[in-house]
C-alpha cells in the first residue's frame, strides 16, 4: 500500500492503518508481487508478526 492510499483510508474513517515500508525494516529490492522474490520469506516474516501484533 502506498502513502497516498494510506491517508486515504484513514480520511475514509478507516478505524486501523498501518503503513509498513519494507524498506524501513531493512527488506529492499521487492516491487508489487512480493511473494515471488527471491527474499519473499523475510517478507512473510514481516507479515505474520504485524499479523499477530493487529
Amino acid at each position: 500500500m502506498d502513502v497516498g492510499t494510506t491517508a486515504y483510508l484513514r480520511q475514509a474513517g478507516c478505524r486501523r492503518v498501518d503503513h509498513l515500508t519494507l524498506g524501513e525494516l531493512g527488506i529492499h529490492g521487492n516491487g508489487h508481487l512480493m511473494m515471488i522474490e527471491r527474499n519473499n520469506d523475510a517478507v512473510l516474516d514481516v507479515i505474520t508478526d504485524w499479523l499477530s501484533k493487529s
